[in-house]
């Protein structure tokens, strides 16, 4: 009874110091002299106008003017405090003139949504200004039917272009470690006696070198997690605003990336459906997992919006009832990216029917699922777009009492694809000029959603997302056998080393690194915008799935030492 008292206190003084750095860290990352301590090479000079004090209201076709200085000749940017009057501003322009080079810059804005607060960074490029001559700088508010109008807030003027400090970036993560070895250490530390008396059991041996024999499977998670969290991002869809010669290339990005959710299916089809359960056992080991899991990162992510919500003077408030009603709806803050749960809940109310059919699947019964998805998800589409671009006035629809779910719905049709290519094609059998085939297949259909995509925006006359997941199946099946295939061949007969350990600990983190990146992206992600304005969009992503899986990571990490978050993540 004592030891067991002892190891609730433990358990309780971790689980206080976990959540302590994570709140300690959050708040952090939101101090100005933290984050600017990471940017260097500029210089922010704040503009005190009276007349901003209190937030100038500009009326319709009114105005607000302002004249300084140059005081040197490398201005980069002018950031704006704008708070929106009522809905969507319509038409504001902001423009800068130089008296002397009579340089001139205009840019128009219309995105700044109902009672929101957000810093504009006009960007000036290479506009012309001397340095020492006077510049007037001015924002004006054209007409408006519903009084659109912007409040702004403040005005400052940015010399030079903010770079990331390596050196200074290293520090900081450096420091992160080591706050983090600290506490790993004092926590086995304090439950070393708990530990230290239990040997492993011949069970869980047996799961190591299972584990150990499946390190490919964690790769593949840590490669759908971040293309989860790249899909989450401006550059995912950015082929719709690129000039063509980089237009195909950010499509195919695009396309590649839509394998994420469908490879996460088919690690857990290949992982779950050799199992025996019954409803009760999945229920009450799965199910209410996920009902957990999602309460508690809504529960986090309402906080996070709390939190912003306080920094700028407002409050963000939610009732129990449109909290459970909005759990039901899924329209809680996060669920446009938690939907995947609620996806993989249904995946498991089917999952002991899925256990006994993917058991008794057969060759033929594998490649005819594979047909029915390629005739209603790729062939049909393709068909309409071509009578629809020939003006053939007539489309092909399947009646609704005609659905095929097991061949179009994701989460019953790629778990059984990754059981049957898991356990019915035998890798050592497979030969390179197989694989070949198979990523021939994915580029053709790649190239085919690039051609539906361009056809379609000539129709339209936009860019959509309605073809780049024509073909997404070829590309995630190429990529699930690309994977386990090199692996098997590079690791054949060979021991785990330090990179299959680093990978199966990445791997199963993924979990959290998927449920934090909105929390983070509500916390951090305007300002990480703010900061990186030099580098390109696709710079801007990278970076930004860098630092999400790493603080996610570090977060899922000591979550999981808290026995309750352990059981969830």
């Amino acid at each position: 009874m004592a030891s067991k008292k002892k190891s609730s206190y433990t358990e309780l003084i971790s689980s206080i110091i976990g959540l302590i750095i994570i709140l300690a860290l959050i708040s952090i990352a939101k101090l100005p002299a933290i984050t600017g301590f990471m940017f260097t090479g500029a210089q922010t000079v704040d503009i005190h106008d009276e007349a901003l004090a209190d937030g100038l209201f500009i009326t319709d076709n009114g105005s607000y003017s302002q004249s300084f200085t140059v005081e040197e000749d490398n201005l980069s940017s002018i950031c704006l405090e704008l708070t929106s009057n009522t809905d969507s501003i319509a038409n504001f322009s902001i423009s800068l003139y130089g008296e002397e080079s009579e340089a001139v810059s205009t840019t128009e804005f219309d995105d700044l949504e109902t009672k929101d607060y957000r810093k504009y960074y006009w960007n000036i490029d290479d506009i012309g200004l001397i340095a020492g001559e006077t510049a007037v700088f001015n924002i004006f508010m054209g007409g408006s039917e519903n009084g659109n109008n912007p409040i702004i807030n403040s005005v400052e003027y940015k010399y030079g272009q903010e770079t990331l400090s390596v050196s200074r970036l290293a520090m900081l993560i450096l420091i992160l470690v080591l706050l983090a070895l600290i506490f790993s250490m004092a926590y086995l530390g304090i439950t070393r006696l708990k530990t230290s008396s239990r040997q492993p059991s011949v069970s869980e041996n047996t799961v190591q070198k299972h584990t150990s024999r499946r390190v490919y499977f964690e790769i593949m998670r840590v490669l759908a997690c971040a293309l989860v969290i790249f899909n989450h991002l401006p550059v995912y869809d950015h082929f719709a605003d690129v000039e063509c010669e980089s237009r195909t290339l950010f499509m195919t990005l695009t396309m590649i990336t839509r394998i994420n959710v469908p490879v996460f299916f088919m690690v857990s089809g290949a992982l779950l459906l050799q199992k025996d359960e019954d409803f009760t056992v999945v229920f009450k080991k799965r199910f209410l997992r996920i009902i957990g899991l999602l309460a508690v990162f809504y529960l986090i992510n309402i906080a996070a919006l709390q939190y912003n919500s306080f920094l700028k003077g407002s409050y963000y408030d939610i009732s129990a009832k449109q909290f459970l009603l909005g759990f039901i709806r899924k329209e809680l803050p996060g669920a446009d990216v938690y939907w995947y749960l609620y996806a993989y809940l249904g995946y498991l109310f089917m999952l002991p029917l899925l256990q006994r059919i993917a058991k008794g699947i057969t060759r033929a019964e594998f490649w005819a699922l594979i047909m029915l998805h390629f005739i209603i998800s790729s062939l049909i589409p393709m068909l309409n777009l071509y009578f629809a671009k020939n003006g053939i006035g007539e489309s092909i629809w399947l009646d609704e009492g005609l659905h095929v779910p097991f061949a179009v719905v994701q989460a019953m049709f790629y778990p059984i694809i990754g059981y049957y290519l898991e356990y019915r094609v035998d890798i050592k059998k497979v030969r390179f000029w197989h694989l070949c085939l198979l990523i021939m297949g994915a580029a053709t259909g790649i190239t085919l959603s690039n051609i539906c995509t361009y056809a379609d925006a000539e129709l339209n006359g936009v860019f959509s997302q309605n073809y780049v997941m024509l073909f997404d199946y070829l590309t995630a099946i190429s990529v699930f056998m690309l994977i386990k295939y090199l692996y098997t061949l590079i690791k054949a007969d060979r021991r785990a080393g330090i990179g299959d350990k680093v990978f199966c600990f990445i791997g199963s983190m993924t979990l959290g690194i998927y449920m934090f990146d909105p929390v983070f992206r509500k916390l951090f992600y305007q300002m990480f915008i703010d900061k990186t304005q030099t580098f390109s969009v696709a710079e801007q992503g990278l970076l930004w799935i860098l630092f999400s899986m790493t603080l996610g990571i570090f977060c899922t990490f000591l979550l999981k030492k808290i026995s309750l978050f352990k059981k969830l993540l």
